[in-house]
């Protein structure tokens, strides 16, 4: 009955009750004979088990070391029976099982990198002083490049040690330079770079030997500078401060450390009261209700996906508390000071506002306050021209895309677009969007390599044109500050702390 060929297991039970037993047996059979094939391939799989990317990535995603690894692995294993001398579980097999799922992800990732890199792109880079296994320093450069649509908020090409022709760590201009060529050259990215994002260093922006600069006579093409907009605010706020205040050559401000000691000492729950900028200027004004309109839309409307950090959507309630003298949607909300070292502009920006704000309870003198007065409107208008130089295409009426778009017709396209530092136009109260325009104002348009005949018809169809299409997706989606490069600090440090890990106890 059993070697009834008309039965077959995997066929809907017959209605037959003696060909249903036949095929129950069978069933029954091959039931145990895939299960014994399982139970092998199982163990097989089982005995090797740190072969699994996902059990080695998952060692590097949680910073754990080696050692640690196979104790944990060992336990899990011996506590349900399992013989460890049929098993390989080692360091050494652990590290060289680490390093092999490494090299594997690297090369899928520049593979489907390959497949997606954005046809405009800009390119990020910053570098970090960091500990090594053998506690050793070394200089790590993060390089990264940005654009849409797969990669806005970057990706990152690598993280090198850089080095001298002696071996020894370094960060010049001309090491980064050539670290950052060699990365976008392996990435096949050279032809794709249309912008460089930096920060305001003089190995980055200097005329002979600046990484910018030098950049740029390597690809034999103008790109946009982007120099960090937070930097550029930086370097305005820091020299009205080194004006009013006595240098601090420290690397912590000592006024901050101050306000971050007593700030537990002072009323700042919702009902307190604190001190708020009033202006009577007309242009003052203007700019006022101008950054008004600006952080309200930014706090009330996907707050969360606009300010990406928490400093952000800080500095901007600050700014409408203070600065403004305008209640925040969710009402003000002072919060613990933080980082007060002179690396971070928002440091500065958020500082000053809660010093000025609470300088009665901190007991400035008059000096003092009226400086604080000074920096804080600096910093009121930093906003407003933040908020100007942002000028999204949906601000700007149809009136005035089309004087910026009959204006720039008016110019004849260049021949040939100088390399190096841009020449910045003079601006003052008077200026308008449409004042700025000139010869240069084509360099945009060259770089992208994107049609210009939709400027000679009207606004209202520019967005159904697809070089506009795509003209409009790069500028509204290219980095203007350097944060991009900064996560790449951040994973320079997750790096490293990894690599630590994994070959320490």
């Amino acid at each position: 009955m059993l070697n009834c060929p008309s039965v077959q297991v995997d066929k809907p039970p017959p209605p037959c009750q003696a060909c249903f037993a036949t095929w129950l047996a069978r069933r029954r059979t091959k039931a145990k004979e895939d299960a014994a094939t399982a139970s092998d391939d199982g163990f097989l799989r089982l005995r090797k088990i740190f072969d699994q990317p996902e059990v080695v990535a998952a060692l590097d995603r949680t910073k754990c070391s080696s050692n640690t690894g196979v104790a944990v692995a060992a336990a899990i294993l011996k506590s349900g029976g399992a013989d460890l001398s049929q098993f390989s579980v080692s360091k050494t097999t652990v590290n060289r099982a680490r390093s092999a799922n490494r090299e594997l992800t690297a090369e899928r990732v520049r593979e489907e990198f390959q497949l997606h890199k954005p046809k405009h792109a800009a390119l990020h880079w910053d570098s970090k002083l960091v500990r090594t296994v053998t506690r050793t320093k070394e200089d790590r450069l993060a390089v990264l490049v940005s654009g849409a649509p797969h990669y806005k908020e970057g990706k990152l090409l690598g993280i090198p040690p850089m080095e001298d022709e002696d071996g020894k760590p370094t960060s010049t201009g001309s090491a980064q330079f050539q670290y950052v060529k060699e990365l976008i050259v392996t990435w096949n990215v050279k032809d794709n770079i249309r912008a460089v994002s930096f920060d305001t260093t003089a190995s980055n922006t200097g005329i002979f030997r600046g990484v910018a600069t030098r950049m740029e006579a390597f690809l034999n093409r103008r790109v946009l500078w982007l120099a960090c907009r937070h930097h550029v605010h930086e370097l305005v706020q820091r020299a009205l401060q080194d004006l009013l205040f006595e240098k601090d050559k420290g690397p912590e401000n000592e006024a901050y450390l101050a306000v971050k000691n007593m700030w537990s000492s002072l009323d700042t729950g919702p009902a307190a009261s604190f001190k708020k900028l009033v202006f009577r200027s007309p242009v003052l004004l203007k700019m006022r209700d101008e950054a008004v309109k600006y952080l309200k839309e930014v706090l009330c409307e996907h707050s969360d996906q606009v300010l990406l950090r928490d400093d952000y959507d800080e500095l901007a309630r600050t700014s409408l508390s203070v600065l403004l003298g305008e209640i925040p949607p969710g009402g003000t909300k002072w919060m613990k000071p933080g980082a007060s070292h002179k690396a971070r502009f928002m440091a500065d920006v958020i500082y000053t506002n809660k010093m000025y704000a609470f300088h009665a309870s901190l007991g400035y003198d008059k000096a003092t306050i009226a400086a604080l007065r000074r920096v804080v409107q600096l910093n009121r208008l930093l906003v407003a021209v933040g908020d100007v130089l942002n000028v999204p295409h949906d601000k700007v009426d149809v009136d005035g895309k089309s004087r910026l778009a009959a204006r720039l017709q008016t110019f004849r396209v260049p021949d040939d677009f100088e390399l190096g530092v841009p020449d910045f136009p003079d601006v003052d109260e008077g200026t308008e969007l449409v004042d700025l325009l000139g010869p240069n104002s084509w360099t945009l348009f060259m770089m992208l390599e994107t049609g210009t005949s939709w400027l000679q018809s009207g606004p209202e169809t520019w967005s159904e044109d697809p070089d506009y299409q795509e003209t409009a997706a790069f500028v509204t989606t290219v980095k203007v500050t350097n944060d991009v490069a900064e996560r790449g600090v951040k994973l320079v440090t997750f790096a490293n702390k990894v690599a630590r890990t994994a070959y320490c106890p």
